[in-house]
């Protein structure tokens, strides 16, 4: 009982602190400013393939997609399949570097699949279907959108970006 009693006495007291800790201060949130977020690419076309994208080949004014299933399509630069037939996919390339700027400018959350440059802009996709496209040269983001499945390979064709998905399907986006 004397033990209870002077600790009771040394916490009224104020002997020994009750916490170690500084108490929290007073603050406040206020909303952001403004977006910072990067617009959405837009959706020319889409087409559907038999089976998973593997790779995607530019055969002048149409795209040879070649799938798991074993079949190449070809697409024309509207969107519109013009054909299939059996053949194998090549290799996917390696996932090139990112230059510096590049790599400054790339998503520090996400993991690069493929990078494909042409005409002063450089996509990214990246595992899980996000694509960003940046401004070679500044290394600013253009777009950047997240597509319903894995980016599987990317190429561009008559200023757009051809996306091939891991669901089947192959879209083209306008930066």
């Amino acid at each position: 009982m004397s033990e209870a009693v002077g600790s009771l006495y040394e916490a009224v007291a104020g002997l020994n602190p009750l916490t170690r800790w500084e108490l929290p201060q007073l603050a406040s949130v206020a909303p952001a400013a403004k977006a910072t977020l990067a617009p959405e690419a837009t959706g020319v076309w889409r087409a559907i393939t038999p089976d998973r994208v593997e790779t995607l080949t530019r055969n002048g004014a149409q795209i040879g997609v070649a799938t798991a299933d074993g079949t190449v399509t070809q697409i024309d630069a509207a969107g519109k399949v013009i054909g299939q037939s059996a053949g194998n996919a090549a290799a996917p390339s390696e996932v090139p570097k990112l230059s510096d700027l590049l790599a400054k400018t790339a998503l520090t959350d996400r993991v690069v699949k493929r990078v494909a440059a042409d005409g002063g802009l450089t996509a990214i996709g990246y595992w899980g279907g996000t694509v960003q496209i940046c401004d070679t040269a500044t290394g600013a983001t253009r777009t950047l959108q997240v597509l319903p499945a894995d980016v599987e390979d990317l190429t561009w064709m008559d200023g757009k970006i051809v996306v091939g998905l891991s669901d089947g399907s192959v879209v083209a986006l306008k930066p």
